[in-house]
């Protein structure tokens, strides 16, 4: 169990409010790294004296120990964090007068087990977000290695390519915008609403009355300028969203205010196409009504054969589907004969992946 019964995780101690003396906890995000360490975010961390003052980030290391980053200001609502490939620590702030700034930090943390080698770099794209809470933050990465944070606030969200250099040991960052307004600035964000990367690092984006929203990898839209996930789209079990996971296999798991919703995307971890495998198989004509392909990445091209060679059917995987409507029938609207086929997918992030089926014209 993970409590404060040894100063691992802070509480209340009347700063905020001079009546909660009692150390009441909270957390607001946790997250593991590629390493298993455990990072949990600490808001309200208030210590009785200036030794111990203000933690807001615990670390549970996978020795096991835990540790501390101590803050190096007065700020005391941490909302999120995320890590970048440079493992640096990324942290959004919320706003309350005398007591938390809001905005950007990020911290050079070096080595976990070692508290007093953070280092600090504040007021981050203050330009750019002045005194906005952020409510959430993430990172990804593009094509080509390159790695961008994505913030959440009131006006939206945005995306920001990192450019980090190291100048005589100190560390210099160019934010370079994905595009110059706020993505989805016609919904109302607020404190609740999350972004989280999926394995091929397209960007969720949960609200508290609307749905999902869903930014590609490369900064487009995912479902177009007006597409979503929603009640009536997808028929998710509520348009309250509280968060979104994912598995490794494309599935997302869609927290709602009614329950778990589940999605079957094929945005699975391992993109790779080698392991494609379908089903039902054998396919009956006639009773089944759709094929369900799995382990190939979004957008791929699945290809029906006969073992000569020759296309019957040809679908475009769309990034949603994994379920592929069909009827038995090919390209002219015949049903196609009893026998074993060739089922082919590729695209150009999973290359190329075949699998045979058997189909039953009854």
């Amino acid at each position: 169990m993970w409590n404060r019964s040894e100063n691992h995780l802070g509480g209340q101690y009347g700063i905020f409010d001079s009546n909660s003396t009692d150390g009441y906890m909270i957390t607001s995000h946790i997250i593991a790294d590629t390493n298993d360490n455990v990072w949990v975010v600490n808001p309200y961390s208030e210590y009785p004296n200036d030794e111990y003052s203000n933690w807001p980030i615990s670390i549970k290391h996978n020795s096991g120990n835990w540790f501390n980053i101590k803050n190096n200001h007065q700020s005391y609502i941490p909302k999120e964090v995320a890590i970048d490939n440079n493992s640096n620590l990324w942290i959004s702030y919320l706003y309350s007068e005398n007591y938390s700034s809001s905005g950007i930090r990020m911290v050079e943390f070096n080595n976990i087990t070692i508290e007093e080698d953070d280092r600090w770099n504040n007021n981050l794209l203050s330009d750019e977000l002045g005194d906005l809470d952020i409510y959430s933050l993430a990172i990804s990465n593009l094509s080509d290695g390159s790695q961008v944070l994505w913030v959440m606030c009131s006006l939206g969200i945005k995306g920001f390519i990192l450019n980090q250099t190291y100048i005589s040991g100190y560390i210099d960052i160019e934010f370079t915008a994905m595009k110059d307004d706020y993505y989805f600035n016609n919904l109302s964000f607020s404190e609740g609403c999350k972004i989280r990367i999926d394995n091929q690092n397209n960007i969720w984006v949960t609200t508290v009355d609307d749905g999902l929203r869903v930014i590609n990898s490369d900064g487009t839209l995912l479902l177009g300028e007006d597409g979503n996930i929603t009640v009536d789209n997808y028929n998710i079990l509520s348009n309250i969203v509280h968060d979104v996971i994912f598995d490794d296999y494309g599935n997302v798991y869609i927290a709602t205010d009614y329950g778990i919703s589940i999605l079957e995307t094929s945005f699975v971890k391992n993109i790779s196409s080698k392991n494609i495998s379908v089903s039902p198989n054998p396919f009956i004509i006639g009773e089944d009504s759709q094929i369900i392909i799995s382990n190939v990445a979004s957008n791929s091209t699945i290809k029906i054969m006969n073992l000569s060679g020759y296309v019957v059917k040809e679908f475009n995987l769309s990034n949603y589907q994994k379920n592929i409507p069909w009827d038995g029938r090919d390209e002219n609207g015949n049903k196609i004969g009893s026998g074993v086929y060739l089922v082919t997918a590729y695209s150009s992030a999973g290359g190329i992946g075949s699998t045979k089926i058997a189909i039953i014209n009854k």
